[in-house]
């Protein structure tokens, strides 16, 4: 798994954890940043032009939508998510089941904070 498909993962999850289906690019910074760095430990991307480059590309295959400042999902980014969700390496790294469940706290704790 290569990291855009953690940052796809994240976005969807974040918009479903909020009932949505947008999410503004500063957030996600913040959240990647403030919450998962700092709280959680996990460096998915070492900086914004990063994240921005990865959300690029997913829009570019057609997952989501960006205009630099607000992301809307598309039905391809579920299926981004399902494949990080569901991956054989859950079962064989316990790197990749420390991140995703980092991942998911996180994204539990700004839920809760709503």
């Amino acid at each position: 798994m290569t990291v855009w498909t953690f940052t796809g993962y994240i976005i969807y999850k974040l918009c479903k954890a909020r009932n949505t289906d947008r999410l503004k690019f500063s957030a996600l910074y913040d959240f990647m940043f403030k919450v998962l760095w700092r709280k959680y430990k996990i460096a998915l991307v070492e900086s914004g032009e990063e994240l921005k480059r990865e959300v690029e590309f997913l829009a570019e295959i057609n997952a989501l939508e960006f205009d630099g400042r607000e992301i809307k999902i598309k039905e391809k980014l579920k299926d981004v998510a399902n494949t990080v969700e569901h991956s054989k390496l859950r079962e064989e790294l316990l790197l990749y089941r420390e991140y995703l469940s980092r991942i998911n706290e996180a994204i539990k704790e700004v839920e809760r904070s709503s």
